[in-house]
């Protein structure tokens, strides 16, 4: 957990014209209760860097004391996960396909990616970071839907190898609130060294968050 402020976010205005209350964050894992608004989305894209905001600003600190305040410069340095139009998955694709292109095209373009997904260390550390036990040959759509969530967030980790923020849209995907605990739990171990935002229209039920924060009321 740091002790000052790495993301700041002023006067911010998005593009459907919601304007997100000001906030600082200085804790490893924070909660973002969106309440069932249709921009809800679309404000966690602007803060992930992938959409352009209307108005306001959005400062993101990294480690090496450098600050990013652009879109393009908050996206190569933010991992996104949770959103259907940019990391939905083909049902009929294998597992082990999205696992080899997503490790292709964020690695350098003279590393070759091993044929064998076993052998990619970036995805077995991040397998078993979320304990993953999903079958590399079987197709997207003979996952349950808390497996192809959790895939989205590890392909997501696999894109940005050294984020420094990870951006987690509508975990309420996930509809077993015991499992969405499970799963919380992970982003906790995730955040001890990469700090985590997670977007939800529910409460902290299990009290799993550092900080919560109403994007529609204030803390």
């Amino acid at each position: 957990m740091t002790d000052t402020a790495f993301l700041r976010v002023h006067d911010l205005v998005v593009a459907t014209g919601l304007r997100v209350p000001d906030f600082e964050l200085d804790n490893a894992l924070t909660l973002l209760c969106t309440g069932r608004e249709a921009s809800a989305t679309t404000t966690m894209l602007t803060l992930a860097g992938r959409m352009k905001p209307v108005k306001g600003s959005i400062e993101l600190d990294l480690p090496d004391g450098s600050t990013l305040d652009s879109p393009r410069a908050l996206n190569k340095h933010i991992a996104l996960a949770g959103v259907s139009s940019i990391d939905g998955l083909d049902r009929n694709v294998r597992v082990a396909t999205y696992i080899r292109e997503v490790s292709a095209w964020s690695s350098p373009w003279y590393r070759r990616t091993p044929t064998d997904i076993t052998n990619i260390e970036r995805w077995q550390s991040i397998r078993d970071l979320f304990e993953l036990e999903i079958e590399p040959r079987a197709q997207v759509g003979s996952l349950n839907p808390t497996h192809r969530f959790v895939l989205r967030v590890a392909l997501a980790l696999l894109a940005r190898p050294e984020p420094a923020l990870v951006v987690i849209d509508d975990i309420d995907q996930v509809r077993s609130l015991d499992i969405r605990a499970e799963l919380i739990d992970h982003l906790r171990t995730l955040s001890e060294r990469t700090p985590v935002i997670v977007a939800s229209t529910n409460s902290d039920t299990h009290q799993q968050f550092d900080r919560v924060i109403s994007l529609t009321q204030g803390e």
